[in-house]
């Protein structure tokens, strides 16, 4: 896990993603060198209501409690400016919308 401070200081560069409420950053650890992938919502601070704060808190706190190798893991989150950053497992192929492609199947062990 990282310390709210160690997500902050993570070195954000290239964009890998992005949704309706968040991008998604490459972020390297300055000290490591680990490499982590950084959700960045915009939909934090005055912006955001009651729903979209739960709907925030339930998602940090499944990926908290996820132990599912098929699942990114999270390593910790914390608030920049008004912007929340989660900091997550770096899939070196992206997210799977990128590696599956429309027809293609995949056999149980892939």
């Amino acid at each position: 896990m990282l310390s709210p401070e160690e997500v902050a200081s993570l070195e954000i560069s290239d964009k890998i993603g992005s949704g309706a409420y968040a991008s998604v950053h490459k972020g390297v650890h300055k000290a490591t060198g680990q490499v982590y992938a950084v959700k960045i919502l915009d939909q934090g601070g005055d912006g955001a209501d009651e729903d979209d704060i739960s709907r925030i808190n339930d998602e940090l706190r499944a990926l908290e409690e996820c132990a599912c190798d098929e699942v990114v893991k999270y390593f910790g989150h914390t608030w920049v400016s008004d912007k929340l950053w989660v900091a997550l497992e770096h899939c070196m192929y992206g997210s799977l919308r990128d590696v599956l492609k429309p027809g293609m199947t995949m056999s149980e062990g892939q």
